[in-house]
């Protein structure tokens, strides 16, 4: 596929994602919202968790502010310490508006540790 590299990610422009369509705020209903999911890297990963993290490890996905073209969007573990955070893109002002208009939750597994690098798929529960 053109756009996609050895490490199963496509290119987007603004993140990496597994649909294989655009997003746009349009999109936002009950079928594209739960079945959305896209891979990405945790966002400024907290230091002090990095070594209690593990693949396969399942992070929710909090909402904790949201104005228009933008939101903060963190990651946290069952204990709700933070993890890090989703960087701001596309994506995540499409789960953002799914979140705030369709009440979709969102989850976060972690596929693959290299040092500070997080890599996770983001996913409706």
């Amino acid at each position: 596929m053109s756009g996609s590299g050895s490490d199963g990610f496509v290119s987007t422009g603004t993140g990496n994602t597994r649909v294989g369509r655009g997003i746009s705020e349009g999109d936002v209903n009950d079928d594209s919202c739960s079945s959305f999911e896209y891979e990405t890297t945790v966002g400024s990963p907290d230091p002090s968790m990095l070594s209690s993290i593990s693949a396969g490890d399942v992070f929710t996905v909090d909402l904790i502010q949201s104005v228009p073209g933008f939101a903060v969007v963190q990651l946290t573990n069952s204990s709700k310490q933070r993890i890090g955070g989703l960087t701001p893109s596309a994506e995540v002002e499409f789960i953002t508006q799914c979140i705030m208009k369709k009440n979709t939750m969102y989850q976060a597994i972690v596929l693959q540790i290299s040092g500070s690098l997080i890599k996770i798929l983001v996913k409706s529960i």
